[in-house]
């Protein structure tokens, strides 16, 4: 089960090298080099990042200062099997939700303490703007229903029918900060493509991203701005690329070749971590410039299977989440 997960990410390896010999330019703005020059160190937040470990052939999760400094391993039921999307903090930062050994969504503290499944919910998931519900596919291959749950008691609500072809299925979901906006990638036969949807009108648009026709694309990640960062490969062009929601102008963070899988935009939407090969690295989103971390050995050329920049919590959220967790109850 574990390769199938994988399966979509080594043919994107796969498509960075075959494509780029054939594919042709286009008008999307170059950057300056091919991998990001370093910078100086970003200022610290906390990152949740989650690790597979060959020994025990299961996940592990982490938190760790942005500059890689002060981790400490969590003692949480993470599942053991690879997702789009692992892990990923509330938009203020008072719970964080992960895929449990159930391939349900669960919810702790941000210490990973009472941790709560969410019953009935799916591994494809999101959070809502509103940091109090979970949003997933109701039901795989099945008409693409989506839902949200309320974390605090479980119950779901519809809230829209993405169009899902015979073969096709939703592999990622993520929230503009105003709520308007649900982008998600779908998966098929005719490859991978990025779309976002309207919630108030259905209009659903798949965008003509930087590797359109022939590359793949996954794991978008949305900013509190709605800069939404994903990753692509093909037509000549592998890395990171912004699609701006307002101006529907895409341009690249960076060209490169070497893949990377997971990412996410710091609290004030100004930078992007994400896992670069063996390690973890934080770039300026308008400089391009860059770092790699100085991680701890326990997390020194590993696999990394989800990674998460923790929204600053107010005061007030962060007293809550330190007195209770959420609860969750059945459909």
């Amino acid at each position: 089960m574990r390769f199938l997960h994988r399966f979509s990410g080594f043919v994107c390896v796969v498509l960075l090298f075959v494509l780029s010999a054939f594919g042709t330019h286009s008008n999307i703005q170059a950057a300056a080099t091919k991998t990001p020059p370093p910078s100086a160190s970003a200022a610290v937040g906390t990152l949740a990042v989650a690790i597979y470990d060959n020994s025990g052939r299961t996940n592990i999760l982490y938190l760790i200062d942005t500059n890689g400094k002060n981790s400490k391993q969590l003692d949480v039921p993470i599942t053991q099997y690879a997702y789009k999307r692992l892990i990923a903090w509330s938009p203020d930062g008072a719970h964080l939700a992960f895929v449990d050994k159930n391939y349900q969504i669960s919810v702790s503290n941000p210490d990973g303490s009472s941790p709560q499944s969410i019953a009935s919910s799916r591994p494809i998931f999101a959070w809502t703007a509103d940091s109090q519900q979970i949003t997933f596919e109701s039901a795989q291959g099945q008409g693409g229903q989506i839902v949200s749950a309320d974390v605090a008691t479980g119950m779901q609500h519809p809230v829209i029918t993405l169009k899902e072809n015979k073969g096709e299925h939703i592999d990622t979901l993520a929230w503009s900060s105003d709520g308007k906006w649900l982008s998600y990638i779908i998966s098929g036969g005719s490859g991978t493509k990025l779309h976002v949807v309207e919630i108030a009108s259905g209009d659903d648009q798949a965008l003509n991203t930087a590797v359109t026709p022939n590359g793949a694309v996954w794991n978008p990640v949305m900013s509190q701005a709605g800069k939404l960062a994903y990753f692509g490969a093909g037509s000549g062009k592998g890395g990171i690329f912004i699609y701006d929601l307002a101006s529907k102008m895409t341009t690249p963070l960076f060209n490169s070749y070497v893949f990377v899988g997971h990412a996410d935009w710091s609290p004030d939407g100004t930078q992007l971590v994400y896992d670069a090969t063996g390690g973890l690295a934080i770039i300026d989103a308008k400089s391009h410039k860059s770092h790699m971390l100085t991680l701890p050995d326990a997390l020194l050329k590993k696999e990394f299977e989800g990674l998460a920049w923790q929204p600053t919590p107010s005061a007030s959220t962060a007293s809550a989440a330190g007195t209770m967790a959420p609860t969750a109850a059945s459909k």
